[in-house]
Parts: structure tokens; C-alpha cells; sequence
């Protein structure tokens, strides 16, 4: 890395490593070093970076629409989400509420 990093890591003891890409379970440095990536997030990358069917329904949807903000607008994969998970829910549990994290 040319510049000196502005970013803050959690890890205050040293600094990160810069993650340039990913291929499969594993994530690579700008240097070249292969790390296997064992703290990705669940829904994330759980099938693989650069996995090429996944690679291809982000670039189809990204044609359509990028981000709709969820108090102004539904879209369809997310209705689509939704109607997948309530079908899976017990009882009478058939509403929905995503969000973009654990917290």
C-alpha cells in the first residue's frame, strides 16, 4: 500500500493486512499471500468468493436496481426473500423483518 491507511482496525495492536481479492474459501493480501478465510460473514461469502453463478445474479440485479431503502420502496427479491421465509416460519408467523445486521 502506497499511502498510509486512515482506517482504524478494531485490532489496535497492529494493522491489517489490505485484502485485494478473494477466490474460493480463501482471501489474498495486495502481496499475494492466501489467508483462508474463516471470519467472512455468514451470509456473505458462505458459498465461496467469486463463486460465478453468485457473481452473476449480483450483475443481473445490479442492471435492475442497486438499492432501494426499505421505508420508501419494497423490490422484488425482496419480496421474493420474504415470501421464502415466512414459508419456512411455524404457526402463524408470516411477516418479515430484515435487517443488515446482528446488532
Amino acid at each position: 500500500m502506497s499511502t498510509k491507511s486512515k482506517f482504524i482496525s478494531p485490532v489496535c495492536t497492529e494493522h491489517p493486512s489490505l485484502a485485494y481479492r478473494g477466490n474460493g474459501i480463501y482471501i489474498y493480501d495486495d502481496r499475494g499471500k492466501k489467508y483462508l478465510d474463516g471470519s467472512s460473514g455468514a451470509m456473505t461469502v458462505n458459498l465461496g468468493h467469486n463463486n460465478p453463478e453468485i457473481t452473476q445474479a449480483i450483475k443481473e440485479q445490479l442492471d435492475l436496481l442497486t438499492f432501494s431503502y426499505r421505508s420508501q420502496f419494497t423490490n422484488q427479491p425482496l419480496e421474493e426473500l420474504c415470501k421464502e421465509i415466512a414459508s419456512l416460519t411455524p404457526g402463524d408467523l408470516m411477516y418479515v423483518s430484515l435487517a443488515n445486521s446482528g446488532s
